[in-house]
Order: structure tokens, then C-alpha cells, then sequence
């Protein structure tokens, strides 16, 4: 019985603890995502449209297919179309005819549209400045651990384990 209530003490301070870390990392994560999304409409364009220009213009060649940017912003196949006609009638993003497969098309992020995700860039980069002077160490290696085993990184208390690739 004693070992049975030492356990459940053990569990219960793990338990509280690794709620006090998923409390501090959702507390910086919406408060960087605020921020990011702030600095869209601050500089006159949708969250959703920026986040689609950041997924086009992040994926490893420079481009999508609108399928995959659905997949990437986790909406419906037309709603990412209708993001694309949108970025491209404002001259962020053109579509072009894949020449791999003529049957798909292509979504690039046009020069006007890197120059306005440059200027957003430097801007969160400001804010998030500002943001992260208000956190103490604690906090942010909170947040980072357990966003580390959102991933599925391995993590030994606050410092992360990066598993080797097989």
C-alpha cells in the first residue's frame, strides 16, 4: 500500500508538472501565433493568406500543388483554391502548369509577394523581440520541450534529444 500511494504521488507530481509545461508552451504559442497573425493585417493581408504564402514559399521547391497546400493548412481543397485566386488576382502567387505532369497546376509565390512576406518577416521578428524578453528561461525551455514531444522528439526533462535517423 505504501509503495501503491508513492507511485500515485510520483504519477500525480509528473502529471502536474507536465501540465505546467503544456500551460507555458500553449501560453507562448498563442502569443507568437497573435503576433505573427497581427503582423499580417498590419501590413493589409489576411492570416490565412499569409499563412498560405509562407506554405508555398516554404515547401522545398518553392511551390505547391493546391491539393498539398490544403493538406499544409488543414482546409478544405476549395477553400485552398479560393485562397490561391484571391493571392493571385492581388499579384502574391501565380499559377502555373506543372511540367512534370501537365494535368497539375503549380502555385508559386510571385517577386511582389516574397518582398511583402520579407517585410512581414522583419516585423514579427521585432514583435517577437519584445515578446521574448517578457519570458524567463524556465518558460521558454518549458515550451520548447514540450512542443519537442508534440513532434515526437524525445525529451530528458527540459533538455531535447534529437533520436538518430536509421
Amino acid at each position: 500500500m505504501p509503495n501503491r500511494i508513492a507511485a500515485e504521488a510520483v504519477t500525480r507530481a509528473s502529471f502536474d508538472e507536465a501540465v505546467g509545461g503544456i500551460a507555458r508552451a500553449r501560453y507562448a504559442i498563442r502569443k507568437v501565433l497573435r503576433i505573427v497573425d497581427d503582423q499580417a493585417r498590419n501590413a493589409g493581408i489576411d492570416p490565412l493568406h499569409h499563412q498560405a504564402m509562407i506554405q508555398i514559399h516554404g515547401a522545398d521547391a518553392r511551390l505547391l500543388h493546391v491539393t498539398a497546400l490544403a493538406d499544409r493548412l488543414d482546409v478544405p481543397a476549395a477553400l485552398a483554391s479560393r485562397l490561391v485566386s484571391t493571392l493571385e488576382k492581388r499579384g502574391l502567387v501565380r499559377r502555373v502548369r506543372s511540367t512534370t505532369d501537365l494535368r497539375m497546376i503549380e502555385v508559386h509565390v510571385t517577386e511582389d509577394g516574397v518582398d511583402l512576406l520579407r517585410s512581414i518577416y522583419a516585423a514579427i521578428g521585432r514583435e517577437l523581440g519584445h515578446f521574448s524578453l517578457a519570458l524567463n528561461e524556465s518558460d521558454k525551455l518549458a515550451a520548447l520541450g514540450i512542443m519537442a514531444n508534440y513532434v515526437g522528439l524525445r525529451v530528458d526533462g527540459y533538455t531535447i534529444t534529437i533520436p538518430d535517423e536509421d
